[in-house]
């Protein structure tokens, strides 16, 4: 049980770090020629955040760690959210950076 809750909490406490570092930071945006709904920050944040787990369960099922690779769901699971904290904070940063 207490590994859901603290698997919820990094996994809320990601995306409120990469909304804050890009937008709460007064970042100014770039002229967007197309208005979509995926220009919106809170789409731009959780999508950028699907994509850094993806890259972090990627990460860990070619060259991860074996307790990851033969373990539990659960254990997988965690790993992959726990990694997928530092892709998010970076992915955040780069996207400042441009």
């Amino acid at each position: 049980m207490l590994r859901k809750v603290m698997t919820v909490v990094v996994i809320a406490g990601s995306l409120v770090l990469s909304y804050l570092i890009l937008y709460a930071a007064e970042f100014k945006q770039h002229t967007v020629h197309v208005k979509s709904l995926f220009q919106h920050p809170l789409v731009e944040t959780v999508t950028s955040y699907a994509v850094a787990i993806l890259v972090a369960l990627a990460l860990l099922l070619l060259v991860g760690m074996p307790e990851a690779r033969g373990g539990s769901m659960a254990t997988l699971i965690a790993c992959t959210v726990t990694l997928a904290l530092p892709a998010s904070v970076g992915a955040a940063a780069g996207r400042l950076i441009t």
